[in-house]
């Protein structure tokens, strides 16, 4: 009985023996690098591809926001109305700014046609100084990577820019085309009329000289020295900056 079980087991390893001494023969490199082929992209090759992606939205689509490709320039979405006359079929009209030149331009997209959408990629920056030769110096928040952006970028973002500002510098295909600012930003007063006696807040208000050169219509109540919220989006007072 046991000389019966010592043949069985013998003739089982003398079975399995082969495949023992095949699979001991692959390294576990050659199985690594065989999953890696054709299953999935780099990290380098993902940003290649998401990049080149390009989405599509109906006319009707459009909504304020947006940037566009149009005639094959970009443009940010400031306005859109849908509108259906009587006669016709119905389409978008749409206020477009040029994000090269800031110019303006209003166009008519059918509610059927086919409209590039483009994804910018935002990066948070800090403002840091001006250099005349080099431009406007900004910062990564996160790499401490510094790059320099002109003026007809920047554009009228620059009068509400102060060192250690924090932004978002919008990007696309690694060329960047402006700043997201925040939606107030605090600023002095360095020049404007004396406080009339008695002023109030209902008043017509005075102009007011900014330390960035901005000019704001303020209170009458408002003097040098003073720091004052501003709108970036219409460039308006809003209040006096509390304490």
């Amino acid at each position: 009985m046991a000389k019966r079980a010592f043949h069985l087991a013998y003739l089982r390893l003398g079975f399995l023996l082969p495949g023992l001494i095949l699979l001991a023969s692959v390294r576990v490199p050659d199985i690594i690098t065989q999953k890696n082929i054709g299953v999935s992209p780099t990290i380098t090759q993902t940003k290649h591809l998401e990049h080149n992606m390009v989405a599509y939205v109906n006319g009707n689509g459009v909504r304020p926001g947006y940037v566009i490709k149009y005639n094959d320039k970009l443009y940010r979405v400031m306005t859109s109305e849908h509108r259906s006359p009587g006669k016709g079929r119905a389409f978008t009209q749409a206020k477009l700014r040029n994000l090269m030149d800031g110019l303006q331009t209003e166009v008519k997209f059918r509610s059927d046609e086919q409209v590039e959408r483009c994804a910018l990629e935002q990066i948070k920056m800090e403002y840091l100084y001006n250099d005349p030769s080099s431009g406007h110096c900004f910062m990564n928040s996160e790499t401490f990577e510094q790059i320099f952006l002109d003026e007809t970028i920047l554009k009228d973002s620059i009068k509400f820019l102060l060192p250690n500002t924090h932004v978002q510098i919008e990007f696309y295909e690694e060329t960047a085309l402006g700043v997201a600012l925040p939606e107030a930003v605090e600023l002095e007063v360095t020049e404007t009329d004396p406080p009339l006696k008695g002023a109030t807040a209902s008043g017509s208000g005075k102009p007011a000289t900014l330390e960035t050169g901005l000019v704001v219509t303020v209170p009458n109540f408002i003097e040098i020295g003073e720091k004052v919220k501003v709108s970036t989006t219409s460039g308006n007072y809003l209040e006096r900056a509390k304490k």
